[in-house]
C-alpha cells in the first residue's frame, strides 16, 4: 500500500537572489526568503515506514545550507544564455 509523508518545518529555509524573466524583459535582481516542504510517496517498509523521518529532514536541511545565500539562474530562458563549465 502506498502512503505519503510530508516533512517541514523551522529548520528547513533558505534565502536566495534570483533574476525573473517576463515578456521581453527581466526584474532586477532580488532575494526572497524560501521554505521547503519534502513531500514522499512510497510503499510501506516491514517496519511500516516510508522512509525514515528523521533521515529526510537531514537531506532537506542539506540542501537548504547549500542553497542558502546563493543566485537562482534559470538554466533555460530565451533571454538568457548560460554556460556550464566542470570548474
Amino acid at each position: 500500500m502506498r502512503r505519503k509523508i510530508i516533512v517541514e518545518g523551522e529548520g528547513l529555509r533558505f534565502s536566495a537572489s534570483h533574476i525573473a524573466t517576463m515578456g521581453d524583459g527581466a526584474e532586477p535582481l532580488h532575494g526572497h526568503n524560501y521554505r521547503l516542504t519534502v513531500t514522499l510517496e512510497g510503499e510501506l517498509t516491514a517496519d511500516s515506514w516510508v522512509l525514515d523521518f528523521g533521515e529526510v529532514r537531514r537531506l532537506a536541511r542539506g540542501l537548504c545550507a547549500e542553497l542558502d545565500h546563493r543566485f537562482l539562474l534559470p538554466g533555460k530562458s530565451r533571454l538568457l544564455q548560460t554556460q556550464e563549465r566542470e570548474e
